[in-house]
Parts: structure tokens; sequence; C-alpha cells
């Protein structure tokens, strides 16, 4: 269970990081300094409401949209170490986000180290899982398909903490959750 500490731990370097960044680009994109800037002062004001967390939740989606799209926030090209602050707010955004989730009682989920995906192993999916949940918490279901992937690495956690596994098949990548995922043995070479 989350702490009220541990809460307001996000909630303040999600203030902070918008801040901070929003200053670093000032000079070089105006525009993303001032929407950073507005961010960050919507963000301390939502800290100061404490059990706001569906208002707080839709906060959190609106800053992450700035990452998605074509001219979005992620588009942009800065200095590797602003590039760095980018990377870090972003994943800052997805805990504000799980941690909002988990606060609104939705489905949540823990895999535990010995029961998630390694490195190198052999999976496929499990046809009608949910294999990801979209940016409004809608799932996608897992196709049929005899393609064995294998786990390239560790993605993240899904907004209700499931394990996410970048997996891969030849030339084609996907992201995919835990659930979704069974192992299986190596396809047998052509």
């Amino acid at each position: 269970m989350n702490t009220p500490y541990y809460e307001h731990s996000v909630e303040r370097s999600l203030t902070e990081q918008l801040h901070v960044l929003s200053t670093a680009i000032l000079q070089e994109s105006p525009h993303w300094a001032e929407t950073l800037a507005r961010f960050a002062a919507e963000a301390a004001r939502l800290e100061t409401c404490a059990d706001n967390w569906q208002e707080k939740y839709s906060f959190g989606r609106q800053v992450e949209n700035i990452y998605g799209g074509m001219g979005s926030f992620n588009d942009v090209t800065f200095s590797s170490r602003v590039q760095e602050q980018k990377t870090l707010l972003y994943q800052t955004v997805e805990d504000y986000l799980r941690l909002c989730w988990k606060q609104l009682g939705r489905t949540w989920y823990h895999v535990a180290d010995s029961e998630r995906f390694q490195v190198g192993d052999h999976v496929v999916f499990v046809h009608g899982e949910v294999i990801c949940l979209d940016r409004r918490g809608e799932p996608a279901k897992a196709p049929k398909s005899d393609l064995v992937y294998t786990v390239v690495e560790l993605y993240s956690n899904d907004i209700d903490n499931m394990a996410l596994y970048l997996v891969s098949s030849g030339s084609r990548f996907r992201v995919a959750r835990h659930n979704a995922l069974r192992r299986s043995s190596p396809q047998p070479a052509a």
C-alpha cells in the first residue's frame, strides 16, 4: 500500500520536474516552456487537494499526452542533459498515473519477480488476453498468432502495475503485458 509520504513524494517530484524542465528550455523552446510552466502551476495546486484523485488522474493524462503524436514535445530535440530530464519527467508522469489509478480503486496487479519473464525467454501471445491498455485505460486484446517472440527487455509496468515487456519476432517488435504471454519453445530455424 502506498503511504502518504510516497504519494506526496510522487506529486512533489512531478511538480519540481515540470518547473525545472520549463526553466531549462525557456530559451530554446518558449512554447513548450510555457506549457510546462502551466502544468507545474497546476501540479502544485493539485498537491493541496488531498483526495481529488480523479482530477489528478485527468491532469496526469494531459501531461502524458504532450509526449504523443506528430509535433509533440517528444519530437523536440534538446541537449543530452535536457533530454535526460525530459525522459525522467515522462517516467515520473507514468508513476503519477499509476499512483492515481491505484488511489481510484481500480484493478491493481503484482507480478512476483520469480514469475517475470527474463530477457531471452521465448513467449507466445495468449489469444484474447489483454495485451495492453491504451491511454484511456481501455484494453486491447492479444491477436491469434503462431509467432514465437523473444523477450528483449522488461519494458516497464502498465498503469495497473502489470509488468510490460518489449518482445520481438524477427523484425516485429511489440510491447505486451505479462498476462498476455506464456512461455514457449524457440521456433525451429527455417
